[in-house]
């Protein structure tokens, strides 16, 4: 009987190749790059578009919340249009669209294992150094899905860094609208303020 371990991970290797194989190599990148790009986009403009939601919506952290969305969502939709029209002529070369599907599939095999492996970390967490059960210790891809969980371990403190500095990143974006705002509506208080003392 195949283990329960096995029949799982050997679905997840099965319908992440297929819908990389599918997709294709260019459109998987190119939905991995659109959300990058359309995040870092939204965090940059947040100067700009958050005093604009201010004036539109109550209270503050919603409307830079919306401000945020809307900007990711505009551009992830723009590069993704892009990326659909790009893959589409490709796939319209036989031999070039074969490439693109062939290393999609690679590239959806990765994914697999990298899912793999984040289960693996959890799971070898969860058993803090007890015996595995036995849909775990008969299983052929579970040793495949540790060796995946040690690539993980390498990447992990890069990844760490990576996180930390994005979200320094967002918080500066944050302050800096918010600052912004606070700068017109100062500007604004005292334009209404001369104009009172102008009068009298």
């Amino acid at each position: 009987m195949v283990p329960f371990f096995d029949v799982i991970a050997g679905l997840i290797l099965i319908v992440s190749g297929a819908t990389g194989f599918v997709r294709g190599a260019v459109r998987e990148m190119v939905t991995v790059i659109a959300f990058v790009v359309a995040a870092a986009l939204a965090l940059i403009a947040l100067r700009y578009s958050g005093p604009l939601f201010r004036k539109m919506m109550d209270p503050d952290w919603l409307a830079t919340t919306a401000a945020v969305i809307v900007v990711f969502v505009l551009v992830y939709l723009v590069l993704r249009l892009i990326g659909a029209l790009m893959t589409k002529s490709l796939h319209d070369s036989q031999a070039l669209g074969l490439a693109d599907r062939v290393v999609g599939l690679g590239f959806g095999l990765i994914r697999a294992f990298v899912i793999l492996g984040v289960f693996n970390l959890l799971f070898t967490a969860a058993l803090m150094g007890g015996p595995a059960p036995a849909w775990v210790e008969k299983s052929k891809i579970f040793p495949i899905s540790t060796a995946s969980a040690r690539v993980l371990r390498v990447f992990a403190p890069k990844g760490s860094e990576l996180a930390g500095a994005i979200s320094r990143a967002a918080e500066k974006a944050v302050s800096a609208g918010n600052n912004d705002a606070a700068r017109d509506d100062e500007s604004q208080g005292g334009s209404v303020s001369n104009l009172l003392q102008s009068t009298r």
